[in-house]
């Protein structure tokens, strides 16, 4: 069953004052008002704080094509098929998009892409696939320096700090 935990103003919504009542009808109790608004009050400041955090990525058909954030509790779904207008969405965000093969993960990092997953932004995350290759995405605005480029040449001098 999917429902909202608020309204659009913040407070909580009949869905879940519903469930909640189901739940003590089912459990042979009831839902007193005065206990349960604390309980709802915090569930919908909760899902604000998420929805709020620090993500980086682009919207795309009502999911959220993550970069980075918070996902960390979440539980994984099965993975998305990949779909062209998911590197649209990432482009036209700021990042650089390909696919990549798991088992050369530790290459692409070096260049600054990371998995993008999909998500909800509140209760879970999927892997976005194309065969065997992972969605990959790095910013466009914070492209990384590789060790190979900081070698310094003869001319260089170095200098050893304690």
């Amino acid at each position: 069953m999917k429902f909202s935990t608020t309204t659009r103003h913040g407070g909580p919504s009949r869905e879940l004052n519903a469930l909640l009542e189901s739940l003590a009808r089912m459990a042979g109790s009831s839902v007193i008002d005065a206990n349960v608004g604390p309980l709802l009050e915090r569930i919908a400041a909760l899902e604000k704080d998420v929805l709020a955090a620090d993500w980086r990525g682009a919207e795309w058909t009502g999911r959220f094509l993550a970069y980075s954030g918070p996902i960390a509790g979440f539980r994984q779904l099965e993975s998305s098929p990949f779909q062209e207008s998911m590197v649209a969405a990432l482009e036209a965000s700021g990042f650089d998009v390909r696919l990549g093969r798991p088992d050369r993960l530790s290459s692409h990092l070096d260049k600054g892409y990371s998995k993008v997953y999909l998500t909800d932004r509140r209760s879970w995350w999927r892997e976005v696939k194309r065969d065997q290759d992972v969605l990959l995405a790095r910013s466009k605005e914070s492209k990384p320096v590789l060790l190979s480029e900081l070698a310094l040449s003869d001319d260089d001098e170095y200098e050893e700090h304690n």
